[in-house]
């Protein structure tokens, strides 16, 4: 598969990473084509879009936009607004998965005062088409409140990683996570719909997600929120797919993964994204990671070099 380069393409940063590849013909026989992927972490007062991309995938708010593929934009952290010709105007926070669709104008925007983590994916062929024609994508519901997903940002992750390395077999790598992020995104959405206890639930997620290192208790967030913490935690668990303890580890080592690729040291880290010691953040880092919190600092320093 060839790479579609452009004298603008930025490198990869831990903020900011973007490719476009052009339809593998090999994965439109299959009908779906993985055709771009990346993330951007927009941090208050920066510009937005912070980067000009390439061709029709470039837009400004006055403007808008109107693209040829399909786009599943994930907001793991922050807030802001969306609006399209369909869907009409939104607020977008963290925990909501947008879903853009071939000719359809829309646009959005962080909040300037705080900005977001914003991950995407773009696709085309016969099967999105296929669940847009069944109505599992839709212009006029174009935001899925799916909560803060651990499974999900990991997902999104694997995707940049591989369009980033480019290896063999890639592009059925790439599809078969795009069919993973739909179906883990429409099945979170119908667990909110049904269960009473789903706002509870992601407003946990966002009073977690906002200060990771002095996150309350489940059992604090419980009695603020009005509901027993028994159901509470039996919820959080099935709508994120992680207990609340181990969702807030994971939140934290993401967390230390970009403070140690900026730079600071692993005790440094450790306590900043409120591990109790520097044994128990090693151990569960590597864990995640399959590395010491050290030699993978060193290994992303090295790639990031070359």
């Amino acid at each position: 598969m060839m790479m579609h380069e452009s004298a603008n393409m930025p490198m990869p940063r831990d903020d900011l990473f973007w490719r476009y590849l052009p339809a593998d013909p090999t994965a439109l026989s299959w009908g779906l084509a993985v055709t771009g992927g990346g993330w951007s972490l927009i941090r208050p007062g920066m510009p937005y879009p912070p980067v000009q991309h390439p061709g029709g995938h470039h837009f400004d708010w006055n403007r808008g936009r109107i693209l040829n593929e399909y786009q599943l934009i994930y907001l793991s952290r922050g807030h802001g607004r969306f609006e399209s010709r369909s869907a009409g105007a939104h607020r977008i926070s963290a925990g909501d998965l947008i879903i853009l669709l071939p000719g359809e104008w829309h646009r959005y925007l962080p909040d300037p005062a705080m900005g977001w983590d914003e991950h995407w994916v773009a696709c085309t062929g016969e099967l999105p088409q296929r669940w847009r024609s069944a109505g599992l994508l839709d212009a006029r519901h174009p935001i899925l409140h799916v909560g803060q997903r651990p499974d999900l940002l990991a997902d999104y992750r694997a995707i940049a990683d591989l369009l980033a390395r480019c290896p063999p077999g890639i592009a059925g790598l790439a599809a078969a996570r795009v069919v993973q992020v739909l179906a883990a995104a429409r099945s979170a959405q119908a667990a909110a719909d049904d269960d009473p206890l789903a706002a509870a639930v992601r407003t946990a997620c966002v009073r977690l997600a906002a200060n990771p290192r002095r996150a309350p208790s489940i059992t604090t967030l419980a009695g603020e929120l009005g509901v027993p913490e028994r159901s509470l935690r039996r919820a959080f668990s099935a709508q994120t797919g992680l207990p609340p303890k181990q969702w807030l580890v994971e939140l934290r080592l993401g967390e230390a993964e970009r403070l140690l690729s900026a730079g600071l040291s692993v005790i440094d880290v450790a306590g900043a994204c409120g591990f109790p010691s520097v044994s128990f953040f090693s151990r569960r880092f590597r864990a995640r990671t399959g590395a010491a919190p050290g030699a993978w600092q060193t290994h992303h320093r090295g790639t990031r070099s070359t």
